[in-house]
């Protein structure tokens, strides 16, 4: 009985290498599902706010009154804008000391507060 069980066991595994060498694989010019159609339209963009070339964006949120908040890693600031994208204000610099943004890794908004997550800044 043990031998059977072994010679099963080895056709087990070499029937799909057998199997394998048999199977015509093709690789049609039209994908079997067809094609996705993908049209995207631009609603709005911004590269600059006010005066101010946006640099280097990251961290966006948007608040559910539609304020877009995100940092310019560039410029080490937090700004917001109107849902038109018109800046409504902007804080923070690079540094140390209180208001000033060392290493930004994170953003969160809360209600009306804005909490910016930095390694080193007290």
């Amino acid at each position: 009985m043990k031998i059977h069980a072994q010679g099963l066991l080895i056709v087990c595994l070499c029937m799909p290498l057998i199997l394998g060498a048999q199977i015509n694989i093709q690789n049609p010019d039209k994908p079997v599902k067809g094609v996705w159609q993908f049209n995207p339209l631009q609603e709005w963009s911004v590269d600059e706010a006010g005066e101010e070339i946006i640099s280097s964006v990251e961290f966006i949120r948007v608040h559910k009154n539609g304020t877009i908040y995100f940092f310019d890693y560039k410029r080490y600031e937090i700004v917001a804008l109107n849902p038109k994208g018109e800046k409504l204000f902007s804080f923070g610099r690079k540094g140390e000391g209180p208001g000033e943004i060392k290493s930004a890794w994170d953003m969160s908004v809360v209600g009306d507060k804005i909490a910016v997550h930095d390694t080193g800044s007290y």
